[in-house]
């Protein structure tokens, strides 16, 4: 099933009862372009790797109506849903148990050419631009990654366990993120819960780090990070930005959860470091499984 979602509602593509969706193209591999520099005497070029460009999803549209007023009704109900603000949609494929879906703005279409048209039937087309060419399972993940404040005096690294009990006096512990995407994840949340003093949230496996320190956040009190390209957000549980306190070492930009084959079996380990923690003290991080297409 294929549907378009929009404001909160969500409408099928392809049941009839509004149209059905006749065919499709750009819902499989994300459009990519290589990098490449070549040095004045060089022959050929050397790869520099790659990016990932907006992806263009074309869908060819039917109507079908049992009468003059339903015709133009749902000419007018397709092009309600397909307005071109800045409300952003998503298109959403469904097949039993799995869903993908991606954001989605109205590019191009719905001309509804009268070359396309027969008696009360209408074939049109629209173009849908993604900016961010991911699919993604709507179905959020989480890890958290708890302190108790009665582990023991000095504190101790646990590589495992969640949750995780670790001293009073600090913490240096780490919980697997078991990836099951194939394209790399930005959390949409990374929420760090206070008391803790200088936290430190690293990737064991990129090396990329975010890092607050000589900073507390106290009990009672959380940070919340979004590191979704065009958010990169770091406000505090009254809603403050915090941005200045994130160190200008750290790799806010660019953190991120791997995919296999990046990261083996697609297996991040995120640790969290800091002093002064308390029984309040955890790492919560949520993100998507996102895919290269469908």
């Amino acid at each position: 099933m294929y549907s378009w979602i929009v404001d909160g509602v969500e409408t099928n593509l392809d049941d009839g009862v509004l149209c059905y969706l006749v065919g499709s193209d750009g819902l499989g591999m994300m459009p990519f372009h290589r990098i490449a520099d070549r040095g004045p005497l060089q022959h050929g070029d050397t790869d520099r790797g790659y990016r990932y460009d907006p992806r263009m999803i074309n869908l060819a549209l039917q109507i079908f109506a049992e009468d003059i007023s339903s015709f133009w009704a749902k000419r007018n109900t397709l092009l309600r849903m397909f307005t071109p603000n800045s409300n952003r949609g998503i298109f959403k494929w469904e097949l039993g148990s799995d869903i993908r879906q991606i954001e989605a703005i109205p590019y191009d279409g719905l001309t509804f050419s009268s070359k396309d048209a027969s008696g009360l039937s209408q074939k049109t087309g629209i173009i849908l631009k993604c900016n961010d060419p991911a699919w993604y399972d709507p179905a959020a993940k989480s890890v958290e990654l708890l302190s108790s404040g009665g582990g023991g005096a000095s504190g101790g690294a646990v590589p495992t366990a969640v949750p995780t009990s670790v001293g009073s006096s600090g913490v240096n512990a780490s919980v697997a993120i078991n990836y099951e995407g194939n394209v790399d994840s930005y959390p949409f949340l990374v929420r760090i819960t206070g008391p803790i003093t200088s936290p430190i949230i690293t990737n064991l496996v990129t090396n990329e780090k975010i890092d607050f320190s000589g900073y507390t956040i106290a009990d009672g009190d959380h940070y919340d990070l979004d590191l979704r390209f065009g958010q990169k957000t770091v406000v505090n549980s009254s809603g403050t930005n915090k941005s200045s306190e994130v160190a200008s070492s750290s790799d806010l930009t660019t953190f991120r959860i791997i995919a296999s084959p990046d990261a083996a079996d697609g297996v991040n380990s995120i640790q969290l470091t800091g002093s002064a923690v308390g029984a309040n003290t955890r790492l919560d991080i949520s993100y998507y499984n996102r895919f290269s297409g469908i």
